[in-house]
């Protein structure tokens, strides 16, 4: 699915059924896919975030956390090159408005 879109950001959770999210992240690394990923995860040692960082990550959030901190480490991503951070993004039926800080 994600290759068949155009997406800002990746927002991955580490635990898929079928697949571990670290092996979707680095599949998609390995393809060639430069999106800025965020992994949100249960997993909070420091080992899992050092491992989640270097398989190719650009942040990593520990679950559970706070939406305002969500938010700005997407902005952050977006200011390190990623000119679409003012566009709404869609993802399934929510909708984010960065800007406006809110979610629908």
């Amino acid at each position: 699915m994600f290759r068949e879109g155009t997406f800002d950001l990746l927002l991955l959770d580490l635990t898929l059924p079928g697949m571990s999210g670290l092996s979707v992240l680095r599949e998609l690394r390995r393809s060639g896919y430069t999106i800025p990923a965020l992994i949100l995860t249960a997993k909070d040692s420091i080992e899992d975030r050092v491992l989640g960082l270097d398989s190719g990550a650009d942040d990593y959030l520990v679950k559970p956390f706070a939406f305002p901190e969500l938010l700005a480490r997407i902005r952050s991503l977006f200011r390190r090159g990623h000119p679409t951070a003012a566009v709404p993004m869609h993802i399934a039926d929510l909708y984010i408005e960065l800007n406006g800080r809110s979610v629908i």
